[in-house]
C-alpha cells in the first residue's frame, strides 16, 4: 500500500506537470487569438471607417497621446491592451515586434531581436507561418511560457502599411509575416497549486494509510491474545468466549444505535433551535414593519390634509393671479391714454404711480409670479406622490391578496422612497415591460424591493466608485413575472454567495445590519409562491432576481 501511494503521488506529479504545461499552451494560444480578433475588429470597425470617411477629423498615429483629436495605430493600441490585460494575468505580458519597425520603435525591435528566442521564432514563423512556436524558460526563479505567433498582413493593413509616410518597406502583400506577437505567461504558478494540492493528497493518505497500520497491528494483537486464550482453554470457555464475542458484537451494535440516535435528536434540536430563533426575529422584524406601517400611514394622512388645501388654495390664486394680470392689461391701456390726454394733473398723479411700480419692481412680481405658482404646484404634486406612495408601502393590511400593476404600484412607489437615499451613490436606469394585473401583498413585496435597492447602494458606497449604476427591469414570460435589480457594487464573495439568505448572516460591519433582510425577503417571495435569487462576482457587481408565477395574475 505504502508504495502504491508512492508510485501514484509520482505518476500524478508528473501529469500535473505536463498539464500545467499544456494548460499554458492553450491558454497562451486563447490569450493571443483574443488578441487578433481585436486587432481586426479595431482595422476592419475604426481604422477603414476613419480613412474612409470625408475630411480629416482624425489622425491614426502613435503619438497619439501628443495630438489632438487623435487615436492609436493598431500596434500602438495593441500593446497597450496586452499591458493592461498583463496586469491581471498574475505577470503576464504581450510584445508586438518585427525586423521593419517604424522610426519611433527601431530601438526597442532592436533590443528584442538581441535576444535568440526572437530570431529562432522570426526564423521559424517565416518557414511556416500559421504555426505558432514556443518554448519553455525559467525566469527569476519561476518557469514562464514564450509564444509566439505571425503576425500575418491582412487586406485592409496593406494600404496604409504601403503607404504610410514612415514605413520601413512599401511592398507588402497580403499574407507576408509583418513582425511576431508574443505572449508571455507564468506557469510555475498554477503548477506550484497543483503540486500543493498533492501534497496535501499524499499527506492524507499517508495519514489513512498510518491509521489503518495501527487498526491492523491492534487487530492482530488481538487475535494472538485469542489464541493463547483458546489454547489454555477447554470447549466450554471457547463456547463461553463465542456467547461473549455476540455480546460484545450486540452492545457494540447498540452504542453505535444510541450514538446515531443521539447525533440526530442533537442535529433536530439544533435545527429547531435555529428555526425558533428565526421566527421570533422574523416576528419581532414583522411587529417593527407594522408599527412603522400604522405610524407611516398615520404621518401620510396628516401631511396629505395640508396638502390638499395648500394645493386648492394654489388653484385660487392662480384663478386670483389671473384676474389681476388681466386687470393690469388693461391699466397699461389706461396708462397710454392718459399719457395721450395731456392732462397735467393725471400726468403727475401717473408718475408717482409709476414711481412706485418701479420701486416695488411690480412688472418683475407680476412676470415672475406664474413661474412661482407653477413651481409651487409641482413641488406640491411630488409631496402628494409621495403621500402617496408611502401609504401604498406602509399600508398594514390583512393576508388577502390585492390586484396591482407591480411596475406602477410597487416597483415605482419603492423608487420614490429611496431615490433620495440612493441619488448621490448611483444611477438609477429602468427597464419596464408591461405587466398583467397581479394578485399579491403589495406592501410586502415593496419591502423586499427597497431592501434589495438599498443593498445595492450599500455595495456601491463600499466599493469607493464615484458613481455607480443600479439598473431595475421587469419582464413577463409564458409562466412568470421577472423583476431583476442589478448593479456594479463589491459583488459578494463566492465563500458568502450561498450563505446570504440564511438569518442573522451580514457582511456589514458591527451594528450596521442584523442579517436579517435578505432571509425575511427570501421568505415573503416564497410566501408568493415565488424565488429569490442571486448572481454575482466579486468585484463586478451583483443581481437579484425575482421570480412569480403567472398562477397568481388576474
Amino acid at each position: 500500500m505504502v508504495a502504491s501511494i508512492v508510485m501514484t503521488y509520482v505518476y500524478v506529479l508528473e501529469i500535473s506537470d505536463n498539464s500545467a504545461d499544456e494548460d499554458s499552451i492553450s491558454g497562451a494560444q486563447r490569450y493571443l487569438e483574443a488578441l487578433t480578433s481585436f486587432r481586426t475588429l479595431y482595422t476592419s470597425e475604426v481604422i477603414n471607417t476613419i480613412t474612409d470617411a470625408e475630411g480629416d477629423a482624425l489622425t491614426i498615429t502613435h503619438n497619439y497621446k501628443n495630438i489632438k483629436n487623435a487615436i492609436p495605430l493598431l500596434a500602438t493600441l495593441s500593446m497597450a491592451l496586452g499591458d493592461e490585460i498583463g496586469k491581471f494575468q498574475s505577470g503576464a505580458k504581450t510584445a508586438l515586434y518585427s525586423p521593419f519597425p517604424f522610426p519611433w520603435r527601431k530601438q526597442e525591435s532592436k533590443k528584442i531581436f538581441s535576444g535568440p528566442f526572437a530570431e529562432e521564432a522570426w526564423a521559424s514563423l517565416l518557414q511556416e507561418p500559421h504555426t505558432p512556436y514556443y518554448r519553455f524558460e525559467v525566469i527569476n526563479d519561476n518557469k514562464y511560457i514564450r509564444y509566439a505567433v505571425a503576425d500575418l498582413m491582412r487586406p485592409s493593413c496593406i494600404d496604409c502599411h504601403n503607404n504610410h509616410p514612415d514605413t520601413p518597406k512599401s511592398d507588402w502583400q497580403v499574407g507576408d509575416v509583418r513582425g511576431i506577437i508574443e505572449v508571455l505567461l507564468p506557469v510555475s504558478i498554477a503548477k506550484d497549486k497543483q503540486q500543493s494540492s498533492l501534497q496535501k493528497t499524499f499527506i492524507v493518505l499517508s495519514s489513512f494509510l498510518l491509521v489503518i497500520f495501527c487498526i491492523l497491528c491492534l487487530f492482530i494483537a488481538r487475535i494472538k491474545q485469542s489464541e493463547q486464550r483458546l489454547t489454555r482453554s477447554n470447549t466450554q470457555l471457547v463456547k463461553q468466549g463465542n456467547i461473549l464475542t455476540i455480546a460484545n458484537i450486540e452492545v457494540e451494535a447498540a452504542r453505535i444505535k444510541l450514538s446515531n440516535y443521539a447525533t440526530e435528536l442533537e442535529e433536530k434540536v439544533d435545527l429547531r433551535t435555529k428555526q425558533l430563533q428565526e421566527h421570533q426575529q422574523q416576528l419581532i422584524q414583522s411587529e417593527k414593519f407594522s408599527s412603522l406601517g400604522v405610524l407611516a400611514a398615520g404621518v401620510a394622512h396628516e401631511i396629505n390634509n395640508p396638502t390638499a388645501f395648500v394645493k386648492s388654495n394654489m388653484q385660487v390664486l392662480t384663478e386670483y393671479m389671473t384676474s389681476i394680470q388681466l386687470i393690469m392689461q388693461k391699466y397699461n391701456a389706461l396708462e397710454e391714454h392718459i399719457v395721450k390726454s395731456n392732462n397735467i394733473g393725471l400726468i403727475k398723479t401717473l408718475e408717482r404711480v409709476q414711481q412706485l411700480k418701479s420701486t416695488h419692481n411690480l412688472d418683475y412680481i407680476l412676470s415672475d409670479v406664474n413661474s412661482l405658482l407653477l413651481d409651487s404646484s409641482s413641488g406640491l404634486d411630488r409631496i402628494i406622490t409621495i403621500v402617496q406612495d408611502l401609504k401604498r408601502v406602509s399600508y398594514v393590511g390583512s393576508n388577502e391578496l390585492t390586484k396591482v400593476d407591480l411596475n406602477s404600484d410597487v416597483i415605482e412607489s419603492a423608487l420614490h422612497l429611496v431615490r433620495n437615499e440612493l441619488k448621490f451613490k448611483c444611477s438609477l436606469t429602468t427597464s419596464f415591460s408591461k405587466l398583467p394585473l397581479y394578485a399579491c401583498r403589495p406592501n410586502e413585496l415593496g419591502q423586499v424591493i427597497i431592501n434589495l435597492l438599498m443593498n445595492a447602494g450599500d455595495a456601491i458606497t463600499d466599493k469607493g466608485m464615484d458613481m455607480g449604476m443600479v439598473n431595475i427591469t421587469s419582464e413577463v414570460n409564458k409562466a412568470n413575472i421577472i423583476i431583476s435589480i442589478t448593479d456594479n457594487g463589491t459583488g459578494i464573495a463566492d465563500e458568502n454567495i450561498t450563505k446570504i439568505f440564511d438569518p442573522f448572516f451580514t457582511t456589514k460591519g458591527l451594528g450596521i445590519g442584523t442579517g436579517l433582510g435578505l432571509s425575511i425577503s427570501n421568505g415573503i417571495i416564497k410566501k408568493h409562491g415565488g424565488t429569490l435569487s442571486v448572481s454575482s462576482h466579486s468585484g463586478q457587481g451583483s443581481t437579484f432576481t425575482i421570480t412569480l408565477p403567472l398562477t397568481l395574475s388576474i
